[in-house]
């Protein structure tokens, strides 16, 4: 992109806001661009949000299929794969929120990019988690809890 080319699109975004401030909306909705440095946090990945299910494979990805699984019981290759799509996505729904701000649909598209860009956050985290070494804790490894129905009969 020349100088030229540049400066007409930062014009362009400035009558947007413009346009947008005259109607008395928010000018600002989202960051421009995938935020691909962003990782989730351990809290984060910890609550109870914090380890998804997968609903639908990404597009690009041609590797096992995890629709049906939880983040962490993927592989780190395929949440990558999985978060590049999550910052397409809001992209898009930034893009689509931009060309007619102050709507309904554009708020509801904002709202969007932002749950695209915490999937994208988590998809990355629990990458960094996998490629660490991380397992899951071991469930209770006698089957069951502590206390067993039979475990004392003398009070009966």
């Amino acid at each position: 992109m020349n100088a030229q080319e540049c400066l007409a699109e930062i014009l362009r975004t400035v009558q947007r806001i413009e346009k947008t401030l005259a109607k008395g909306a928010p000018a600002a909705t989202a960051p421009a661009g995938p935020a691909t440095s962003i990782i989730a946090s351990d809290s984060e990945l910890d609550s109870q949000y914090g380890d998804p299910e997968v609903r639908k494979d990404p597009p690009k990805w041609d590797g096992a299929i995890y629709a049906g699984h939880r983040y962490s019981q993927t592989t780190p290759e395929y949440l990558d794969s999985l978060a590049g799509f999550f910052d397409w996505k809001a992209g898009k729904d930034d893009e689509a929120a931009n060309a007619a701000p102050g709507t309904p649909e554009a708020e509801a598209k904002v709202k969007y990019a932002r749950y695209a860009r915490k999937d994208a956050a988590r998809a990355r985290g629990w990458a960094k988690r996998l490629r660490a070494g991380w397992k899951p804790a071991a469930a209770n490894e006698g089957g069951g809890d502590d206390f067993t129905d039979d475990a004392d009969e003398s009070f009966t």
